[in-house]
Formats: structure tokens, C-alpha cells, sequence
């Protein structure tokens, strides 16, 4: 064999080789290629999943919430609705202001001059409960039954005891004390506070920030919803 035609021969098997290793390499980036392709389409369709999760999970947040503001604002109207009504009866009781005026004039006269005597002439005959009068005062909450005032003591009462242990728990700054405390405020903190928007005057009254008072409806909620998943599953 000439040198010419062992370098013609060298040159055709480097060609060879150089086919190959393309080759080789041409398959090896296609596989690498469609294993990411595979992967990124798993990847998409995955975070397209929780996409849609979430947003069903949003969707029925807010319309659990709509539900609920609907609800409060129903109620709320039939409340204001009744007070109107109690109040335009009231008002059309007179046929103008002047009748009016005359009346409460002629009521002034009637009393005794002395406000002593005035005052215990108003209260002996507001507390008379057989009174028409007063029961619809009581009614129309322009005065008090005898069973709010009861009511009004005893929940003064309890709010008064409730800041005398919150207060002793502030000062210990324990753990036991703390868990005492979100115990507490977490039973004040239900739903009528929330929904009459009485969260600023209750922690007025116990003399904690109201964001204190909102962390513990937070824990009365999640406990609440723990133990209802429980006796759920125990079903």
C-alpha cells in the first residue's frame, strides 16, 4: 500500500468516525430533549392542577362569604325595617309637631315641680310592668326590661371578673398563664362579637389591643374546625 492511498484510507475512517460520533450525539441530545420535554409538560400540567385548586378553593371562600354577608345584611334590614315601622307609628301617633308639643307640655305640668320628686315619679311609674305604656317602651328599646338590666349586671359582672384573671395572667408571664389567656379571650371571641362588630369595646373592656381579641376568635375557629373534622370522620 502507497503512502497516497493509506492517507486516502486514514481520511475515510476519520470521516467514518466523525459520522458516528454525530450520530451518537445527534440521538443522545434528541433522548436529553424529550425527557425534558416530558418533564416540563408533567411540570405544567402539575402547577395548572394547583392553579386550579386554588381558585376553586377561592371560589368557594367567597361565595361562602357572600353567603354570609347576605345573610347578616337580611337580617339587619328586617331589624332596621321593624324599628322604622315601631318608629313612623310612633311618629304618626301626632298629627303635627304641635299636637306633639302640646302633649309634652300638659305631661311637664302634670308632674311635680321638684326634679326629686320628678325623677321618682318617672321611675315609679316605668318600673310598673302591667303598664301598656311601659311594655311598649320596652319594646321599642327606649327603656330597659327588668330582665336586660339583669342581664346588663350580669354581664358586667362576668367582664369585670374576666380582666381580674386576665390582668393576674399578664402579670405571671408563663406559659401556663398565656394558655389561660388564649383560653379566655378565645371563648369571649365567638361569632355575635364578630358579627355586631364588638371586637374594639370587648377589648376595651378587658383592657387588651384588639388584635389580641382577633388572634384568639382565630384560635376559636380553628379549634372549632378541628373538632369538627374529628366527629366528622368518626361517623
Amino acid at each position: 500500500m502507497s503512502s497516497k492511498e493509506g492517507l486516502e484510507r486514514y481520511k475515510q475512517e476519520k470521516l467514518q468516525k466523525r459520522r458516528e460520533q454525530r450520530l451518537e450525539s445527534y440521538y443522545r441530545n434528541r433522548n436529553l430533549k424529550e425527557n425534558e420535554y416530558a418533564l416540563s409538560d408533567e411540570a405544567v400540567r402539575q402547577r395548572q392542577h394547583r392553579e386550579k385548586q386554588e381558585k376553586e378553593q377561592m371560589r368557594r371562600v367567597k361565595e361562602t362569604e357572600r353567603k354570609r354577608k347576605y345573610r347578616k345584611r337580611k337580617r339587619e334590614e328586617n331589624i332596621n325595617d321593624q324599628r322604622q315601622n315601631e318608629d313612623l307609628n310612633m311618629r304618626n301617633t301626632f298629627e303635627n309637631r304641635t299636637e306633639k308639643h302640646r302633649a309634652l307640655k300638659k305631661l311637664k305640668l302634670a308632674l311635680p315641680k321638684s326634679p326629686d320628686r320628678r325623677v321618682t315619679t318617672m321611675v315609679a311609674y316605668l318600673q310598673n310592668s302591667n303598664s301598656p305604656t311601659v311594655r311598649k317602651l320596652q319594646s321599642s328599646e327606649v327603656i330597659s326590661s327588668p330582665e336586660e338590666i339583669e342581664e346588663h349586671k350580669t354581664s358586667k359582672a362576668l367582664t369585670e371578673d374576666l380582666k381580674t384573671v386576665i390582668d393576674n395572667c399578664k402579670r405571671k408571664r408563663s406559659d401556663d398563664s398565656l394558655k389561660t389567656m388564649n383560653v379566655i379571650i378565645s371563648s369571649v371571641s365567638g361569632e355575635k362579637i364578630s358579627d355586631n362588630k364588638c371586637r374594639k369595646k370587648l377589648a376595651r373592656k378587658l383592657g387588651l389591643p384588639v388584635r389580641r381579641v382577633s388572634r384568639g376568635h382565630a384560635i376559636r375557629t380553628r379549634i372549632l374546625k378541628s373538632e369538627k373534622i374529628k366527629l366528622d370522620l368518626h361517623k
